[in-house]
């Protein structure tokens, strides 16, 4: 007779091939050292190739994609990169809480965005304008942790029209693409490239962690 194991997260299931065969690359030293850029390449591919068959969007993965160790290290260093210490940043009051301490690192101001009583979005229009111009960033995450909102194609269309009309650069956090894959993503939506940094996550079939992706505008950084 069958059963299953409740008393902790240890699926009864065969290894991935994958996995088989990774003990090959184990076995070599020369796989026993930092890959550094060159060595993600492969990896790279793979995941523009699935960004392309998900979202008919193709990125070049010299300079448009990153692996990263996770979101959260991704999402802590950009915000160093793309902004200056004593800069504002919107965000939302409600954020999953990593976001705080990567503003707090990165000596940004937050000005909090509320979100809209029906739908849980950001409500962009209840933004003080004077607030708007102290900041050089719009941080966004959706499918949202903790809400579980989910924006689609014209919240996205708003959402651009508001970092044009006050030259922001929108960073979107976006690691539960597999679970809502065939949703909007807001990177493919017309001229977003030219302000939209995204992290995001790509699936890997029978695996419980994932590969982290960061698509990337060309901004100059």
């Amino acid at each position: 007779m069958s059963h299953a194991t409740l008393d902790h997260n240890g699926p009864h299931i065969e290894l991935p091939c994958q996995a088989v065969c990774m003990q090959a690359s184990i076995n070599d030293p020369a796989s026993h050292k930092y890959c550094l850029k060159s060595g993600t390449q492969p990896l790279l591919q793979a995941a523009v190739d699935w960004f392309d068959r998900t979202y008919g969007t193709r990125l070049d993965p010299e300079t448009q994609a990153l692996s990263l160790v996770g979101s959260q290290e991704g999402l802590a260093q950009l915000l160093m990169a793309v902004a200056d210490p004593g800069d504002g940043i919107l965000m939302t009051d409600v954020a999953y809480p990593s976001y705080f301490g990567a503003v707090t690192i990165a000596g940004l101001r937050p000005e909090y965005v509320p979100l809209h009583p029906d739908t849980r979005l950001a409500d962009l229009s209840r933004v003080d304008p004077a607030a708007a111009a102290r900041c050089s960033c719009l941080l966004l995450n959706y499918p949202n942790n903790p809400t579980g909102a989910v924006a689609d194609e014209a919240f996205w269309q708003g959402v651009l029209r508001f970092c044009e009309q006050h030259d922001l650069l929108l960073i979107h956090d976006n690691p539960y693409v597999c679970q809502v894959c065939r949703h909007c993503c807001c990177c493919i939506l017309g001229y977003a490239w030219r302000r939209v940094p995204a992290t995001g996550r790509v699936p890997r079939r029978r695996c419980s962690r994932c590969c982290h992706l960061v698509c990337r505008a060309t901004l100059g950084i």
